[in-house]
């Protein structure tokens, strides 16, 4: 069913009185209905719309489509073309007090840049804005998107103030299930403390234990070795692996992980980098996800550590999981 067939615009209080003369009163003619008939978009009514994605690899979509206020039905099909007109982002934000961003030209295109409204109907068939927030949509970042209504073929008066939508757009990453890690073990490790972090803490398995009061440790007792600093685990057998969850060491002053990247593979010796967002750990105590831009089957997973909070040569890490 066309839900923009529903859709009346209160074009002005004038206007719902001859809906309500026309509707009582059969014999009764509007003079000039013509400036009382006027093109717009419904999404334009409010000054924006808000529109939550999921941060993954598929197209979903808006819904956008024009209609008409008029104290009749018009005999003629009107043909309304559109256009994202991404230059009124700036006026938008200057009006508004804002600082959105435009929506990322290459995550989005238009189902179709026209459409028609049927003689004898109000509103046109919905078009669609496909969205895939893979290409190019920052983590916790909302976008704005401008479609507005570049020409009209037909005898109808387009309402300048409600010809333009902005829809505000931002990507949330799915809730996913962190795998069960019976079985994992650490395939390897540049670096461990063994002496100096005590007998719970410091060895790499312990970022595996399921305890965030343990942690790995790299070497700082006997010698310190410089960054990057890398851990890979084994999970025992092949995943699709959709991201992270990475837990800081808990009672740290510096040394924290912040730049990181992700490798996979299926033998533990041949390693492909993986796109990740956020590349940046928080300086915090939460369990913090990272997520791949693109889910991939793998056995072995490995995270390498190439800055810390204080700028030091060691790091550590609480925690790590997958999902």
């Amino acid at each position: 069913m066309n839900l923009y067939k529903k859709i009346i615009n209160p074009i002005g209080g004038m206007f719902m009185g001859l809906v309500l003369m026309t509707s009582c009163d059969p014999d009764f003619v509007v003079e000039q209905p013509e400036q009382y008939t006027k093109l717009y978009m419904p999404q334009a009514v409010s000054a924006s719309s808000s529109h939550s994605l999921v941060l993954k690899d598929s197209v979903q979509s808006i819904v956008f489509g024009a209609a008409y206020g008029a104290p009749y039905t018009l005999g003629t099909e009107i043909s309304v073309n559109f256009a994202a007109d991404l230059s009124l982002v700036d006026a938008f934000n200057d009006a508004n007090g804002t600082s959105y961003p435009a929506l990322p030209t290459e995550s989005f295109e238009l189902s179709s840049s026209s459409v028609s409204i049927p003689a004898g109907d109000m509103a046109s068939e919905p078009l669609k804005i496909n969205i895939n927030p893979i290409n190019g949509f920052e983590f916790e970042t909302q976008y704005l998107l401008p479609v507005t209504i570049t020409s009209v073929d037909g005898n109808i008066t387009l309402n300048e103030e409600l010809k333009t939508s902005y829809f505000l757009v931002e990507a949330n990453p799915p809730v996913y299930e962190p795998f069960e890690r019976t079985g994992w073990t650490i395939a390897s490790v540049s670096s461990e403390e063994t002496e100096g972090s005590g007998a719970t803490n410091g060895h790499a398995i312990h970022a595996l234990d399921g305890d965030i009061g343990t942690f790995w440790h790299t070497q700082w007792y006997s010698a310190t070795p410089d960054l990057p600093h890398s851990i890979a685990i084994d999970m025992g057998e092949g995943r699709l692996v959709s991201g992270l969850s990475i837990v800081q060491r808990q009672n740290r002053s510096v040394g924290d992980a912040k730049d990181i990247y992700v490798e996979l593979s299926d033998d533990g010796e041949n390693w492909t980098r993986v796109d990740i967002f956020p590349g940046v750990l928080p300086d915090d105590n939460a369990n913090n996800s990272v997520f791949l831009k693109s889910p991939q089957v793998a056995r072995y997973f490995q995270i390498t550590i190439t800055s810390t909070y204080g700028d030091t040569k060691f790091s550590h890490l609480a925690e790590i999981n997958a999902f």
